[in-house]
């Protein structure tokens, strides 16, 4: 196995392996705060060009089988470490061995939970029965674990949430002049169904009342056609791609709302720090952020496509709303959802399956 190691002074001695397939940027500010915890190693196949002054990184290869996929030389170098952590992903031939192969070792999970299909569900039980501990993302999978008989002191919930540095809250309505969609634009996410719903809104919207869009992706040729052809390409803006900075801040602070039909994760984090409501169907959020959004009070839900354009309208002649709930979601993010809570949960979970062994 190759490897880089990038070594750090933890408040913890309890060696930590954390298994994924990569380190996605929305994650590193969790590691980087859970790092400062415990003595974390992080195991990847991606290696990337930034580096953590509060974790190590480890690197190795991935064999993808079809819809598996086997992490190479990782079980064997598990007992190293006070806890192991893999994602419970039924996919992972690495992840589903552990608790077989290891018996000196503690294992924890972490994920969502089920899912749609009843074998993989079935695996996972399986996987418990071996397991130390479990991390969700929500209460409400805690619940459902609670209720399917798995003891409750190996349940764990963590909040699916990310660090946002550099947030901006806006409390000025008047200042408040747009409509935000932020994230990769891919056709799963629905897009075009907020260009539809603002033009459909247009009529009743102030002048002044914008729909921006920051991202890129496959979507993007298409989308800038769709609001040519809507007619309404004067007040959409596309600015590409933007991560931070003194551009991004701006646009949050213009934003009435964050709007995504079908899909909604941790954007809807990264806006609530800022002051922002979100704008979603209620059936688009499948992981912990379901509990995050409560309808008109840090969020907005809908069921029926035709309701966005009538939301849109509603926040737009009614602007003290969307401080209000943006406030809302930013109080309940920092108290309830922040990277804090989850690595609250995260170690709770580690110190329990340590205590308690494989």
């Amino acid at each position: 196995m190759k490897s880089d190691r990038i070594w750090n002074q933890s408040s913890s001695n309890m060696r930590v392996l954390l298994v994924q397939r990569a380190i996605s940027h929305y994650r590193r500010g969790f590691y980087e705060a859970l790092g400062k915890e415990v003595d974390l190693t992080v195991l990847h196949t991606r290696p990337t060009s930034d580096r953590s002054s509060t974790f190590c990184e480890m690197f190795t290869s991935q064999v993808d089988f079809g819809p598996v996929q086997w992490q190479r030389r990782v079980l064997g170098r598990i007992h190293r470490y006070d806890v192991a952590v893999f994602p419970f992903n039924v996919r992972s031939i690495t992840a589903v061995a552990a608790p077989l192969l290891s018996r000196s070792v503690p294992i924890v999970y972490w994920g969502l939970g089920d899912g749609a299909s009843p074998i993989a569900n079935r695996v996972r039980r399986l996987l418990l029965r071996r397991a130390s501990a479990l991390i969700l993302y929500s209460e409400r999978a805690r619940r459902a674990y609670l209720a399917r008989g798995v003891p409750a002191s190996m349940l764990f919930v963590a909040p699916n949430s990310m660090l946002v540095p550099d947030t901006v809250f806006n409390g000025d309505p008047n200042r408040r002049t747009s409509f935000l969609v932020i994230g990769t634009l891919d056709a799963r996410k629905r897009i075009d169904k907020v260009v539809r719903a603002f033009a459909e809104a247009q009529p009743e919207l102030p002048d002044n009342i914008l729909l921006e869009v920051v991202g890129d992706g496959p979507e993007l040729s298409s989308l800038t056609q769709l609001a040519e052809r809507l007619g309404i390409a004067p007040r959409v803006r596309f600015h590409g791609r933007m991560t931070r900075g003194p551009g991004l801040s701006a646009v949050f602070a213009r934003a009435l709302a964050a709007v995504s039909p079908n899909q909604a994760g941790l954007s809807v984090m990264h806006t609530a720090a800022n002051g922002i409501p979100f704008i979603t169907r209620s059936d688009a959020i499948t992981g912990g952020e379901i509990e995050f959004i409560v309808d008109g009070e840090t969020g907005f839900l809908y069921t029926e496509d035709q309701d966005l354009a009538r939301i849109m309208v509603q926040l737009a002649n009614d602007r003290r709303r969307s401080v209000t709930v943006g406030q809302q979601a930013r109080d309940h993010y920092h108290t309830r959802h922040s990277v804090r809570q989850m690595v609250d949960g995260f170690k709770a979970a580690l110190e329990y399956a340590a205590a308690r062994g494989p």
